[in-house]
């Protein structure tokens, strides 16, 4: 597994009736004080949420990350998905994470595939597993797309996690909203 400290994101966005709908997952080293007796050493946290047409959610959760590898879904089927991805891409343009722009099939792995290698890297299937899952379908795809394209499985990978040593947390975008108490001042 990369050391470099820094989060891995990925991200999707899509129209849903009339909505701009947002899918997240996270991957970060837990930090050192947090760090217990089971040697879960890495989280991930997934999450959905509804974005405005200026996208100030997602740039409130990049600006939170801060600087980070961001995998992003290269969905430009459309018209309407090119200008959204468009959009997304202008406020890249003022974050510091670092873009690679991502199949949109490593979004879209079957749910076994993610449930199985899920399995491998919590060492069990959790009630965060199904959550994400049921209720949180996009930000599934981009738990599958961070395992996947960064081949968190393959023991010859760089990258690579050992088994059991991640969590899941069903995260919420109003933990990415909070003000620090510094900024607040």
């Amino acid at each position: 597994m990369d050391d470099s400290g820094l989060p891995s994101v990925a991200l999707q966005v899509c129209r849903k009736q009339e909505k701009i709908v947002v899918g997240v997952a996270v991957l970060s080293r837990k930090e050192t004080s947090l760090v217990d007796d089971d040697s879960k050493k890495w989280i991930f946290e997934a999450y959905d949420f509804i974005d405005n047409d200026q996208l100030s959610n997602i740039d409130s959760v990049l600006v939170r990350l801060g600087n980070c590898t961001l995998y992003l879904c290269d969905d430009s089927d459309s018209p309407a998905a090119k200008k959204l991805h468009k959009q997304v891409m202008n406020v890249l343009q003022n974050r510091t994470a670092e873009v690679v722009l991502t199949k949109k099939s490593f979004f879209g792995k079957a749910k076994g595939d993610i449930d199985n290698a899920l399995v491998k890297l919590i060492g069990q299937l959790s009630q965060a597993v199904n959550a994400a899952e049921s209720e949180h379908p996009l930000a599934y795809g981009c738990l599958g797309c961070l395992i996947f394209s960064r081949q968190l499985l393959d023991s010859s990978s760089d990258s690579a996690c050992p088994l059991g040593s991640c969590e899941l947390k069903i995260g919420s975008l109003n933990s990415y909203m909070r003000l620090d108490s510094a900024a607040a001042d």
